[in-house]
């Protein structure tokens, strides 16, 4: 949502659906048919209000038994609330805490459920997530169970290694724990709540300088022969970023439509003016080319159900942006429905009734929006009150010059036939390395039948594709220096056939066993053993292929052990191992470790409980600014975690760097955990400051 809160295994058909140990848990006979029917034999239309969590509205029962109220007074058929703000749960999630203003016991989502569902006319209910932004306060939250908190190695980054982005801290896309964790607490809502729908929000970055997370940089490098930090231009760099977004995505499509495919997955949109009309626009939106959503293609591929873009324009000053834009949405619909999102917190009512009806108007190619979203229940208009708003829908008004109301009946959202009748069916599954069990990010599956395409698996190893035409197909999934694997397959309309992958390694590999590596800061040592006795030998290099070579060793051993040394430090390498015997050579496929280097947290990428003070005026700070909580006798009041995200295994020493000045504690308490144990120092700050201690 734009400025929401300060204005706003094997194969065969999906039959059952068990993750637990950290994932969502369900099990559920699966199958994609949905039967239906409308309820009321009018004109259907998707009429919803957003319900932001900033304001007052479904927090306890009687704000819930009034928001329902109105939306039927309103003649809306959909109800779109935010359940997911900033890493926090207005339900009983099973992976983040409970929003500090809920009482305990109360679960908000149940409740609007339960009345949404249980009045005349049925209202729908859409649980609006809040995607990437975790928290939006320079001071940390305090429950420890905080995401921020428990994986601060998982914020997004810009390029110049800042994390808060002046509004919000945000997780990012292509951190795979990232898209592991998001996509089980959209899963967690969908399997556990008889919700109608999931509503993504600012499922996207907050501008293309950003993504730059080391577990997402290693990743791109890693894909693409890379090395070194992308430039935030660089156009595959920009296209890997919008794929981390989309791949969510399509994930949590093909996963609800397993589980329960009458759930309908929209996203709320990024527009902003002046609008296009056309196709050869599009990459010149903010959405594509700025914060990397490229909902035009998710509607192309079908892995949103519903789009509504977030049309927010003053209807004074950009009618023209709101018509560009409904037309360009109208037109590109593809094989799913638009919902046109009006900020009507931006209009005056009149304004607002004539976006509402504008919906309906036909561009020259004969094409319509399925419905509107009002944003927002809490301010609905410039001008009036929330009873003029939905006395204004309703019935004849001076503010609206048409003498028939804009919603005069009550009508019902409009049926999917994709969902209710469905011709096609889906594909979706996991590549794994056979041994390790490991996901393979990168590896690609080849489809052939009907259809032929090549899709790429994420982060977690998943792949996928939707609206498959009905038939026999043959999938390939192959990764570097594997073996690749062939499952022929059938697609039936209206269900998710499901084929997963273990990749075995080479035959190679398989004579190279236990590959591994010791690196140090400017060196490494290769070990691996072979069935027999062999030689050996390692290519190493900065880039894949490596491109430098060790002599080989004269006697044959089956373990080895190889240097390499003049190294870089805190650098990626690539390398292989080669042993010999005979007239048989084997080499391994190439592998990565990193070298050492100097790791440094911050403040900014700490977790804090109890009070402390953020200052800037202490000179001999290591950064920008610093934070000091008050001395004590006894037990501590007040903690800072810092986590280093450490890739190169080994032993390291740890420094800490505080300002010189009055005032400081003599015995400060510093408890360090390590694989292994955990020991306690006691610094004495009142000297050596500002500089790093030992």
């Amino acid at each position: 949502m734009i400025g929401e809160g300060g204005r706003r295994g094997s194969g065969g058909d999906w039959p059952l659906a068990n993750r637990r140990a950290g994932g969502w848990a369900a099990a559920r006979l699966i199958t994609a048919m949905l039967l239906g029917a409308p309820l009321l034999a009018r004109p259907q239309e998707f009429r919803a209000l957003w319900a932001d969590a900033w304001r007052s509205g479904f927090k306890n029962a009687a704000e819930i038994q009034q928001l329902v109220a109105d939306a039927r007074a309103g003649h809306f058929n959909a109800i779109i609330a935010q359940v997911r703000k900033r890493g926090d749960a207005y339900y009983e999630s099973s992976f983040e805490p409970k929003a500090a203003e809920i009482a305990a016991g109360f679960d908000p989502l149940a409740e609007l459920i339960r009345r949404a569902h249980s009045g005349s006319p049925q209202l729908e209910v859409h649980a609006w997530m809040v995607t990437y932004p975790i928290w939006n306060s320079q001071p940390p939250p305090s429950r420890p169970d905080h995401v921020f908190n428990l994986h601060p190695d998982w914020l997004l980054k810009n390029d110049q290694g800042a994390t808060w982005d002046g509004s919000n801290y945000q997780l990012d896309p292509g951190h795979p724990g990232v898209q592991e964790h998001t996509f089980n607490v959209a899963m967690d809502i969908i399997s556990r709540y008889d919700v109608d729908g999931l509503h993504f929000d600012y499922v996207r970055y907050p501008g293309n300088t950003w993504g730059y997370n080391t577990a997402t940089v290693t990743r791109f490098n890693q894909r693409y022969q890379r090395s070194g930090q992308p430039r935030a231009d660089d156009a595959t760099w920009l296209q890997f970023r919008r794929d981390q977004v989309t791949a969510l995505v399509r994930k949590v499509y093909l996963w609800t439509m397993a589980l329960k495919p009458e759930v309908k997955l929209s996203a709320a949109t990024v527009t902003l003016a002046p609008g296009i009309t056309t196709d050869a626009q599009w990459p010149t939106t903010a959405a594509y080319a700025n914060v990397l959503q490229d909902w035009r293609a998710w509607m192309q591929e079908g892995i949103l159900d519903l789009n509504v873009p977030m049309a927010y324009f003053r209807q004074a000053t950009h009618a023209d942006a709101w018509a560009r834009w409904s037309q360009f949405v109208k037109d590109h619909r593809y094989r799913r429905h638009v919902v046109l999102g009006a900020g009507i917190y931006l209009n005056p009512l009149a304004s607002s009734l004539a976006q509402i009806r504008s919906v309906r108007d036909r561009t020259s190619a004969g094409n319509r929006a399925d419905g509107v979203a009002c944003y927002s229940y809490g301010v609905s208009s410039t001008d009036a009150t929330r009873a003029d708003f939905l006395n204004a829908l309703t019935t004849p008004s001076g503010f609206d010059p048409n003498p028939t109301p804009v919603f005069a009946s009550v009508v019902a959202p409009p049926t999917m036939p994709w969902k209710t009748s469905p011709s096609t069916g889906h594909l979706m599954g996991l590549v794994k390395q056979a041994v390790t069990g490991k996901e393979l990010d990168g590896a690609t599956v080849r489809l052939t039948g009907p259809a032929s395409k090549t899709l790429i698996a994420d982060a977690t190893g998943f792949y996928g594709a939707v609206d498959l035409a009905p038939g026999n197909y043959t999938a390939t999934a192959a990764a570097a220096g594997l073996i690749p694997q062939t499952n022929r397959l059938f697609i039936t309309p209206g269900r998710v056939t499901a084929i997963d992958f273990l990749l075995p390694p080479t035959l190679d590999d398989a004579y190279l066993a236990n590959i591994r590596a010791y690196p140090g800061e400017r060196a490494a040592v290769i070990a691996w053993e072979t069935a027999d006795p062999a030689s050996a030998q390692v290519q190493f290099g900065l880039a894949d292929p490596p491109s430098q070579t060790t002599p080989a060793t004269e006697r044959l051993a089956l373990r080895h052990a190889v240097l390499l040394s003049g190294l870089l430090p805190d650098q990626a390498y690539a390398f292989r191992v080669i042993s010999r015997l005979g007239a048989m050579e084997y080499r391994s496929s190439v592998r990565l470790f990193r070298t050492a280097g100097q790791l440094i947290v911050d403040n900014l990428e700490a977790g804090f409980t109890g009070s402390w003070t953020l200052a800037k005026a202490a000179t001999g700070q290591y950064a920008t600014d610093y934070r000091h909580a008050a001395t004590t006798t006894g037990s501590a009041t007040a903690a800072a975690t810092f986590t280093p995200m450490i890739e190169t295994p080994g032993n390291y020493d740890i420094y800490v760097w505080y300002p010189p000045g009055s005032g400081r504690s003599a015995s400060a308490r510093f408890d360090i955990s390590y694989d292994g144990g955990s020991t306690t120092v006691n610094i004495d700050q009142t000297a050596n400051g500002g500089t790093w201690r030992l």
